[in-house]
């Protein structure tokens, strides 16, 4: 009797053991698969924070460049009609002075501590310019420096809490000399705004 009240009782302690094993290990398989789960989840929301940075930067490039080109573009009818009146001097034998062609900088600056501003926004997913169903925002900050003749534009991507920052320095537009004309007098071409730097920012 003894003997079967033994046995009986390391059946029901093997039992036991064997089932907290088996719980340790399903909560070890669970934590496991919760913590995977994060993980994909913190990554999939980190790639389209990224992205929306991103895309606000593109989109801020593409407006400004826009722009930029309508600058430009009134800058060369200037510098056509002051060349026309040099021109013509030359032929009436009035003119004394070298031909220098306009600036385009002051334009340039001219526009730029005027306007600037405007391409700061913040969009948020009330406005529902991408097709995701979380919350999620972009923001974009611009300065200008005419010593360096660049622009910054510092762009926030927000997805779920999740925040991705990249910043980007552009080189304005600039005339180089294209040689001369059949006057003489120096040509010149504009060179486009470009990407001087472009990085991702961490910590902030």
């Amino acid at each position: 009797m003894k003997k079967h009240l033994t046995n009986k009782g390391s059946i029901i302690i093997n039992s036991f053991m064997i089932s907290i094993l088996l719980l340790m290990i399903i909560i070890t398989t669970l934590t496991i698969c919760v913590n995977e789960f994060y993980i994909v989840k913190s990554n999939e929301n980190s790639i389209k924070a990224y992205y929306l940075a991103e895309s606000g930067i593109n989109e801020t490039i593409s407006k400004i460049n826009n722009e930029l080109n309508k600058v430009i573009g009134r800058y060369l009818m200037k510098l056509k009609e002051d060349k026309m009146k040099y021109i013509q001097k030359i032929i009436s034998e009035k003119n004394e002075k070298p031909y220098r062609p306009l600036s385009l900088d002051q334009d340039l600056q001219n526009y730029l501590s005027s306007q600037l501003s405007l391409f700061n926004e913040t969009i948020t997913n009330k406005e529902k310019p991408f097709s995701y169903t979380d919350h999620y925002s972009y923001t974009i900050k611009t300065s200008y420096s005419f010593q360096d003749n660049t622009i910054d534009i510092l762009s926030t991507g927000v997805y779920n809490s999740t925040k991705k920052i990249i910043h980007v320095y552009l080189l304005l537009p600039h005339i180089e000399n294209d040689g001369v004309d059949m006057y003489d007098l120096p040509k010149i071409k504009v060179l486009p705004l470009r990407i001087e730097r472009y990085y991702q920012v961490f910590g902030q």
